[in-house]
């Protein structure tokens, strides 16, 4: 799990790791937003950074919005709403632990 300056965070984010581990797909690559929420379910950025200075917080969870390559094959030249479909398909079901 890296940030757009490839920072590795991802023995910080347990949650989207164990999500991604449980996908049924031997490689994916998610365009998406790590965040972190205050209890009205509001978005925070202090709340994410704070989460992210400390090792192992489930709190930080990934609103994925775009599919890169899935099992191997770059998806970047297919029409968006096609990786769309295929990112909510790939993600139907599939829950944290």
């Amino acid at each position: 799990m890296c940030s757009r300056g490839t920072a590795d965070y991802t023995d910080r984010v347990p949650r989207i790791m164990d999500t991604l581990a449980g996908l049924p797909a031997s490689s994916v690559t998610l365009d998406g937003e790590g965040v972190a929420c205050d209890p009205n379910g509001v978005t925070n950025f202090e709340l994410l950074r704070a989460a992210l200075g400390r090792p192992a917080k489930r709190e930080v969870f990934l609103y994925a919005f775009d599919l890169l390559e899935f099992n191997g094959r770059d998806m970047r030249r297919e029409p968006w709403s096609e990786r769309r479909w295929m990112l909510a398909r790939l993600l139907r079901g599939v829950r944290s632990r």
